[in-house]
């Protein structure tokens, strides 16, 4: 089950989503309308045939249309559909904006919004996101043994990495806030065991993803054994895209700092 901060903060990204795609249509729309012919089409069946009639301040009690002007109809038929179009999206519009701009507390927010004594007695529905990342947090562990003579290069909150591009990585997701465990142990079937550069939670969706950076592209045993690793995530479940994601570099090719925070942006938040 979707925790209550996830589903609520998923349906104002619908929401957004949609107030934006009607913001785009609307000009269009209403483009439309200023070469539109004037009047009021009536539509008529009789024994399955159709029958159309112009309404107008020239033609008050109707004017019948004529095969050769049933261009005329088709447009004013499209303008009034246009005309109904604008007036249901202007209205769509005004409820999302309704809606965004109320505040509707969460599952968790209920439960952080009582009282500490309250707190205390009361078995909340859903983990708050700080239960959670603390859960998270300590159930990711880390072999201290693995090459610990090779981690020199140290990052804003004191711990040591093995090179100035994982430094880069590890600083932008502390600026963005983002709960990460440097080099986690974990077992791939078919592969054995490997230590994850980068396990990062996404707390908006509590998902664990996996950030591999491969900083030597450029020495061919290297570039094979992150091919096999590659292959062995997927193998294992991994979903490149969604809980796995990848940079890359190579002596000549550094890491852009875009490029991390960019991936930051569409993956950990």
């Amino acid at each position: 089950m979707k925790s209550g901060t996830v589903l609520n903060s998923t349906l104002k990204e619908c929401a957004r989503s949609r107030l934006e795609y009607l913001e785009s249509v609307s000009p269009k729309l209403k483009r439309c309308l200023e070469t539109a012919p004037e009047g009021t089409l009536r539509v008529t069946s009789s024994r399955g045939r159709d029958a159309f009639y112009l309404f107008s301040c020239n033609s008050p009690n109707g004017k019948y249309i004529t095969k050769d002007q049933m261009d005329l109809a088709g447009r004013i038929a499209q303008r009034e559909y246009v005309e109904k179009l604008v007036a249901s999206s202007e209205e769509e519009k005004r409820a999302i904006a309704r809606y965004l701009n109320r505040h509707c507390p969460s599952i968790e927010e209920v439960f952080i919004s009582l009282p500490p004594g309250r707190q205390r007695i009361v078995k909340p529905v859903e983990r708050t996101d700080a239960d959670f990342i603390r859960d998270w947090l300590s159930e990711s562990h880390t072999d201290p043994d693995f090459y610990p003579g090779k981690r020199i290069f140290q990052t804003n909150r004191g711990e040591l990495v093995r090179s100035k591009s994982e430094v880069l990585i590890a600083d932008a997701l502390d600026r963005a806030g983002i709960p990460y465990v440097y080099e986690k142990t974990r077992y791939l079937k078919g592969f054995g065991i490997t230590h994850s550069d980068f396990s990062i939670l996404n707390i908006r969706k509590r998902q664990e993803i996996v950030w591999e950076h491969n900083g030597m592209m450029g020495d061919p045993d290297y570039a094979e054994s992150t091919v096999k690793k590659n292959a062995a995530y997927i193998k294992n479940g991994y979903v490149l895209g969604d809980n796995l994601i990848y940079t890359f570099e190579s002596a000549n090719v550094p890491l852009d700092p875009w490029i991390i925070n960019k991936t930051i942006e569409l993956h950990c938040i």
